[in-house]
């Protein structure tokens, strides 16, 4: 039974993990393209809107993911965990508004001075550089936690610590978004 709700979680979180991925996969390409290789590649490009309201579009389905994932792990155990999933609440908001909130903010401020001179500025920039690499270490530590012999409930609280405050400063990034 358990396995079957894992492979529901899977074909749901899935498709939204593989376009992360592929994004990631596409950005990188690109960047060796173009720099590496010496190609000279049309660079896709959007407005600055388009590139915040990407970050907060990104940052909130990864969130979701994060959420779901916690949620059906903590349903899934025999322990009533009402009292965990209360408190990982409170701390997932304090996490994104006192942590991933000044994310947000700096990489808000990244994108508005990014080429003052072009109107469209490349797609890839939703996020800056270091954090490609962030999200890939984020990502190994996700998998870590996840084959490493702790039970789920204590992975499961993380995670929905983090999925709050993603999903609580993805919110953040598309109100932003609408004032640009």
């Amino acid at each position: 039974m358990s396995d079957y709700k894992v492979y529901i979680i899977i074909r749901l979180a899935g498709p939204a993990v593989n376009h992360i991925l592929q994004f990631l996969v596409d950005a990188t390409l690109y960047y060796l393209a173009n720099y590496v290789m010496g190609f000279q590649l049309k660079e896709p490009a959007a407005s600055r809107k388009t590139l915040v309201m990407t970050a907060g579009v990104v940052w909130l389905v990864v969130g979701i993911a994060l959420i779901s994932i916690a949620v059906f792990w903590l349903s899934a155990s025999h322990e009533r965990s009402y009292l965990l999933i209360g408190a990982a609440f409170i701390v997932g908001m304090l996490v994104g508004r006192f942590g991933f909130s000044r994310l947000v903010r700096k990489n808000v401020a990244r994108i508005k001075a990014l080429s003052p001179h072009k109107e469209r500025i490349c797609v890839f920039a939703f996020q800056a550089v270091v954090s490609y690499l962030l999200v890939i270490v984020m990502m190994g530590i996700g998998y870590t936690l996840r084959h490493f012999p702790i039970p789920h409930t204590y992975v499961a609280s993380l995670y929905l610590i983090i999925g709050v405050a993603l999903v609580r400063c993805g919110i953040e990034y598309i109100k932003t978004a609408k004032g640009i």
